[in-house]
């Protein structure tokens, strides 16, 4: 009886032993073990939400992509770094991406303002926050309008012709040309640097024709030649309004 004992509590202490020893090894491994661990990399493969209409795409290729129900491309992170969003794909939108930078598009689809990578500003109009207050147009067809309110002006730019009008639907509107010094003049040229007529506070000053004009086909023209103050009309008849 008591070598069975014996013979029993000599097993239990081999079991006791091998297991402590195999915990210690277990121990003794686990850093190398863990420094030895690979994470999987997934090569090849698209990550989706959705395999068609609106989802999420992630690929290697294509980077990060957003997709709306049509299938058409709204966002887009390449890995390249290079960022693409739209607000919808046509009509009245907003476009970010390294080509146009940011666009705004009417409902036509038709460019209204942009702020270009090189910092350039465009735009059809231009309004204060208060539409009250006024606003600037830009207009496809050469003119430049200034709203205040109820009044407005026009600076129309033609190739073969200039002009400048005001308009108020509440009566007649007078077309000011001021400076802000008294010295200084309003200048009318036919070129840069044809000086034709300017108006100081002393009054209408005109320049020396190049040459004396033809009769005009109606009315006439009041005209300097050779210092002197003329007038022709459409007759032809030239008068001398002050010699020189």
């Amino acid at each position: 009886m008591q070598s069975g004992s014996r013979q029993w509590k000599c097993e239990a202490s081999t079991q006791r032993r091998n297991f402590v020893l195999s915990l210690a090894s277990l121990l003794a491994c686990a850093p190398f073990a863990a420094a030895q661990r690979v994470v999987p990399i997934i090569n090849g493969a698209t990550l989706r939400t959705a395999s068609s209409g609106a989802r999420i795409e992630l690929t290697s290729a294509t980077g990060l992509r957003g997709i709306d129900a049509s299938g058409n491309i709204l966002t887009q992170l390449t890995t390249d770094g290079v960022l693409s969003l739209k607000t919808a794909p046509s009509g009245a939108r907003l476009e970010i991406n390294a080509s146009v930078g940011v666009a705004g598009y009417d409902a036509a689809g038709i460019l209204r303002s942009q702020l270009t990578v090189d910092g350039l500003l465009k735009s059809y109009r231009l309004q204060s926050v208060d539409a009250s207050y006024g606003s600037i147009w830009l207009d496809n067809d050469s003119y430049v309008k200034v709203s205040m309110g109820y009044a407005e002006a026009y600076l129309l730019l033609y190739p073969s012709v200039a002009k400048i009008s005001s308009s108020n639907p509440y009566g007649a509107q007078d077309l000011t040309l001021s400076t802000n010094q008294t010295s200084a003049k309003i200048l009318f040229k036919t070129a840069y640097y044809d000086l034709r007529a300017a108006i100081s506070q002393y009054g209408l000053e005109l320049q020396n024709a190049g040459a004396e004009p033809a009769a005009p086909s109606s009315g006439g023209i009041c005209y300097v030649y050779g210092g002197a103050v003329k007038y022709i009309s459409a007759g032809g008849t030239r008068t001398v309004l002050a010699p020189n």
